[in-house]
């Protein structure tokens, strides 16, 4: 006679009971168990959620839970059970009154109050190889695994055969790009985004000019706490974090280091021109690029003669014929 299925305190079926799961062995660190997923840094407190994890993740199979009243498809139980508590049950999300970008735990916006608009977050998690900070020591796990691991996992697209290098850019690849998930569109500009909160942030500092955080050293304002300190860090104080592991050049801002290692070890040109297909390493570049080549703009003028030049370093040794020079 077949076993029935344990039942959860709720009185529902407890997936953790499911004989399969046996497959998935547990790690016992003294307190807890646990269950890892052997092929990437994935942790998790029960093995039913491993199993979701391996199957939707690592296995390509489509999720089973689905929305009964608008079909929405979702990757874990606890997923559907979030969005039909926001979504049709009518339960209050937690808004930010700074930014008004809304969350469904109240724990969640405490903390993105304190790491975007107060700076709080203390990012004492500290890469030894490339400078990159955070708060969060399993994301600092991650990084190591996703950057600077020899056998760094894979995301690849069961779609379309794109590979990345992180779930997370996968999953925003798969709404926006073959699911069809529209993207936040700013009504004061042709700008996009995914995130409803990166909206947001653009809107306030771009278009209200809404810049609270005021550097005492300069004059200059930010909009938010987190970008005064980095810019106090690197512009005040020369401090340059993040360290390239490879030729040991440091710069003071991290969005610069991934941008050094493409164009000067990897030889890639990643912006390519949309009239004649060269490419550029650095976007500004390609942008020079179409506004002299094929947009004929001359913007830098001689002040002596009629001559006018695309970029500033000709218009320099062509006044120094005239006797001139340039402040």
């Amino acid at each position: 006679m077949k076993k029935p299925k344990k039942e959860s305190k709720n009185g529902e079926n407890d997936p953790d009971a499911d004989e399969s799961l046996e497959k998935y062995p547990a790690r016992f660190d003294g307190k807890k168990k646990w269950y890892d997923c052997t092929v990437c840094s994935n942790t998790y407190t029960r093995p039913h959620n491993l199993r979701v994890h391996i199957e939707t993740i690592h296995e390509g199979k489509k999720p089973e839970y689905k929305c009964t009243v608008c079909e929405e498809i979702f990757k874990s139980a606890f997923l559907l059970k979030s969005h039909m508590a926001f979504s049709h049950e009518g339960k209050a999300l937690f808004e930010c009154p700074t930014c008004k970008a809304k969350f469904k735990a109240k724990s969640s916006m405490e903390r993105h109050i304190q790491n975007v608009h107060e700076g709080k977050g203390e990012k004492n998690h500290l890469c030894s190889l490339c400078g990159y900070s955070t708060n969060n020591p399993t994301a600092l796990k991650k990084h190591i695994l996703n950057v600077h691991s020899e056998n760094k996992p894979t995301y690849q697209c069961t779609i379309c055969g794109e590979v990345f290098k992180s779930e997370f850019t996968l999953k925003g690849h798969m709404e926006f790009d073959h699911e069809g998930k529209d993207l936040f569109k700013c009504q004061l500009c042709p700008t996009e985004f995914r995130a409803k909160s990166s909206l947001v942030k653009h809107i306030l500092s771009v278009h209200e000019k809404r810049k609270p955080h005021l550097c005492s050293l300069c004059g200059k304002s930010f909009a938010d706490k987190a970008t005064l300190t980095a810019h106090i860090r690197a512009v005040h104080e020369g401090k340059r974090e993040f360290q390239c592991h490879i030729c040991s050049k440091a710069f003071k801002y991290r969005e610069d280091l991934p941008r050094h290692s493409a164009v000067v070890h990897e030889g890639k040109k990643p912006y390519k021109c949309p009239l004649c297909d060269t490419c550029f390493a650095v976007k500004r570049t390609m942008k020079n690029h179409v506004e002299t080549v094929h947009e004929k703009k001359r913007p830098y003028g001689c002040t002596l003669c009629d001559a006018r030049f695309g970029r500033k370093h000709h218009l320099i040794p062509h006044m120094k014929k005239h006797g001139s020079t340039m402040m």
